[in-house]
């Protein structure tokens, strides 16, 4: 999917959703990618697609982390039945079900764990972090 394609398809997404903002990862690409997404919807509101809406804020994360430290916290909170999905997600499903660390980047869980993140109680992942690393220390900090 080329660089249109994919600012289209996320604009139309968040005007499907009603989002109020929309995440990139910044280390890879932020200011590219805040640029797609004005051009995309810029587009959209000159086919009159956007009905008068305002572009969702564009939110940077930076992945400082691997793929497989920065799901944990998020896979917790799964786990604790904190995290649900409505509707079919079959494709990110699948991906989260199969992925191994070291396999490459599987997309719609990557950005579902930089969403969820952004979504999550800071308390809520300090917390979850926290008990993940004590238990790789067997209880010892």
């Amino acid at each position: 999917m080329g660089a249109n394609d994919w600012g289209l398809t996320a604009c139309r997404l968040a005007l499907a959703l009603k989002a109020d903002a929309i995440v990139v990862e910044s280390n890879y690409g932020g200011d590219m990618a805040r640029q797609v997404l004005s051009q995309a919807w810029e587009q959209l509101r000159r086919d009159g697609t956007t009905a008068g809406q305002i572009m969702p804020r564009v939110l940077e994360v930076t992945a400082k982390v691997g793929k497989r430290l920065r799901a944990e916290p998020i896979a917790q909170l799964y786990e604790q039945g904190l995290i649900h999905h409505v509707g079919a997600r079959v494709r990110l499903e699948e991906q989260m079900a199969t992925w191994v660390v070291g396999m490459d980047s599987p997309d719609r869980m990557d950005a579902a764990v930089h969403g969820l993140t952004e979504l999550a109680d800071p308390d809520q992942l300090a917390a979850v972090a926290g008990h993940i690393h004590d238990d790789r220390l067997g209880g010892r900090r």
